[in-house]
């Protein structure tokens, strides 16, 4: 600690000397401010005292710093060649705090009780102090050792060059040799590739072992098209969102489709009126395009503009012969059909369905219903489904499933991009007014599709509660 008197002389612990306005002292020029390391001990004259115990110094050379701490401070005089301080004249009771009166008081009180005892050289011994016991001696420095970890600078070998340049949620670029990159990006899509091929060999065997224990069960698979039909644009190809949620992450209706053999936008009904028209009208023709979609927007009102265009073109352009393109790429879906993952449960990888329309019955007519009839309550409840949205229903024969990261990236971006509305006609290579002719790139789509969807589908893998295939739990 540092005492401090009122006269600005201040003793430094471990000096015998006191520390006054001008002493002459070495100090450690910035050492106060920003510690010890790399400062040097410089001559210097003290020029205040502080009353919070540090100094104000003027270097030899010129430089000034203030609140120097004590122990940053070597005093310079000697305890033989200094001059004895000048004695401080004693301080009065009235220069006295009430403590120091009564602190001085008790001393009084307790030397004379000593005096009174006989142990004052008692007390003289108490203060002794005691011999410092000889130190032991230094430990010897521990023998240098190698590094423990091994790496490839340490071996002398040339690193790796692949590290990860961008990193976003679970999105990773690698950067460096680009080879090497290439080489490894490959092995690991193979390997996907390897085992989607032996989980779906695994659930078609579960199938057929089921089909054979319990004969008529299963449907046989759609018959698929040729690919010159496939590729034709002349036949309309639908792309619908199997009621699904893109942000909540939820696909309700992709099993259950591909399980009945069914596809539906899932619309608001009907009106009574328009629905009787329809009915009386069906099939509709290109010519009943507008009319309906005005007729549509009359009853639910401008803000259905959307719907009621979508709406219309289900109605009008889909028959028998046309495409339907499903798509599930919910990694956490709750409803997510085993077939899609592997043995541990884990989801293999984003999935499109094409399938062919066989009949369209007239909406919210008998036949119409009677193609949700499969689905029941307790399932429709479980997908959180409502019947209510099961009408204008297509029977559909779905033929092949592809992965999506298998996919052209123009292909890829070109479905994507009607991920949002529950319905769009999309491929059918028609020219837009204004806009370059298009029916090249459809065509690359579609032969994109075609190519890609390897995995024949079989209704009975999408059943309600079908498990992961026997061959890949074992």
């Amino acid at each position: 600690r540092v005492a401090c008197s009122q006269r600005g002389k201040i003793r430094a612990r471990g000096c015998r000397l006191m520390l006054t306005c001008g002493s002459r002292v070495k100090a450690r020029y910035l050492a106060s401010s920003g510690g010890p390391v790399g400062t040097k001990w410089f001559p210097a004259i003290i020029t205040k005292c502080n009353r919070d115990g540090t100094f104000d110094l003027t270097y030899d050379d010129g430089d000034k710093e203030q609140c120097v701490i004590p122990k940053f401070i070597k005093n310079l005089e000697t305890p033989s060649s200094a001059a004895p301080p000048a004695a401080a004249p004693p301080q009065t009771s009235s220069e006295l705090s009430a403590y120091e009166l009564e602190r001085d008081a008790n001393i009084r009180e307790n030397k004379a009780a000593l005096s009174r005892l006989g142990l004052e050289e008692a007390a003289a011994a108490c203060t002794t102090k005691k011999e410092a016991k000889p130190r032991g001696k230094k430990r010897a420095a521990p023998e240098a050792r190698g590094p423990v970890r091994t790496s490839r600078r340490l071996s002398g070998e040339v690193p790796e060059e692949v590290f990860v340049a961008d990193e976003e949620g679970r999105r990773v670029e690698l950067g460096g040799d680009e080879e090497l990159i290439a080489s490894m990006q490959a092995a690991q899509q193979e390997a996907t590739r390897e085992k989607r091929k032996e989980a779906w060999e695994a659930a078609r065997e579960a199938a057929r072992r089921r089909a054979e224990a319990e004969p008529g069960a299963v449907e046989k698979g759609a018959e698929e098209p040729s690919a010159d039909e496939w590729n034709s644009l002349d036949t309309p190809l639908f792309h619908l969102n199997t009621f699904m949620e893109a942000k909540a992450g939820v696909n309700r209706a992709f099993g259950l489709f591909l399980h009945g053999g069914v596809a539906t936008p899932g619309f608001r009904p009907l009106d009574d009126e328009t629905a009787r028209q329809v009915q009386e009208a069906w099939p509709l023709n290109a010519d009943f395009k507008e009319p309906l979609r005005e007729k549509m927007i009359e009853q639910h009102g401008r803000n259905y503009e959307s719907g009621a265009r979508q709406r219309a073109i289900w109605l009008t352009a889909c028959r028998p012969g046309a495409y339907i393109l499903c798509r599930h790429n919910s990694k956490g879906c709750p409803h997510t059909p085993a077939a899609l993952k592997d043995a541990s449960g884990r989801y293999l990888g984003g999935v499109y369905a094409l399938g062919r329309v066989e009949h369209f019955p007239a909406p919210q007519s008998e036949a119409d219903r009677q193609l949700t009839d499969f689905a029941s309550d307790e399932r429709l409840e479980g997908l959180g489904m409502s019947r209510y949205y099961l009408h204008a229903v297509a029977k559909v024969k779905f033929f092949a499933l592809g992965y999506l990261d298998d996919l052209k990236p123009e292909t890829a971006g070109y479905i994507n991009k009607v991920c949002q509305p529950t319905l769009n006609q999309v491929l059918e290579g028609k020219q837009k007014p204004g806009k370059p002719p298009e029916a090249e790139k459809h065509r690359r789509c579609r032969e994109d599709l075609w190519r890609t969807a390897k995995w024949p589908i079989e209704p009975e893998l999408f059943a309600e509660g079908a498990a992961a295939p026997p061959s890949l739990v074992d």
